[in-house]
C-alpha cells in the first residue's frame, strides 16, 4: 500500500506541480479509470487530456497532498492547491 501512496504522491508532485507530462504515461496503467464525482468516469486518454487542459489553464499550479489513505489498490488523496485567481478586493469607502 505504501507503494501505491508513493505513486499517487508522485503524480501530484511531479506531473501536476512539476508539469512532467511524459511521466503520466509511466505512472498510469492502461486499465486506469478516474471516478469523477458527479460526472462520467474517465479512461486514460480522457484523463490525460484533462491533465493537459489543467496545466494549460493554470501555469502556476502547485498541488500539495495533505492526506492519503490506501486500501488494496485504491488511494484516495486530499490534494489542495491555492486559488489561481485571488479574490477581488472590496474598495474602501469613506463616508
Amino acid at each position: 500500500m505504501d507503494e501505491n501512496k508513493a505513486l499517487v504522491r508522485r503524480y501530484y508532485d511531479e506531473v501536476l506541480t512539476g508539469r512532467n507530462r511524459e511521466l503520466l504515461d509511466q505512472l498510469v496503467d492502461p486499465s486506469f479509470v478516474s471516478h469523477i464525482s458527479g460526472g462520467a468516469d474517465a479512461g486514460v486518454g480522457a484523463y490525460a487530456a484533462a491533465v493537459e487542459a489543467t496545466l494549460a489553464a493554470f501555469a502556476d499550479l502547485v498541488v500539495t497532498v495533505h492526506d492519503q489513505v490506501a486500501e488494496e489498490d485504491k488511494v484516495p488523496a486530499k490534494p489542495v492547491s491555492p486559488p489561481a485567481i485571488p479574490p477581488p478586493r472590496r474598495p474602501m469607502v469613506r463616508h
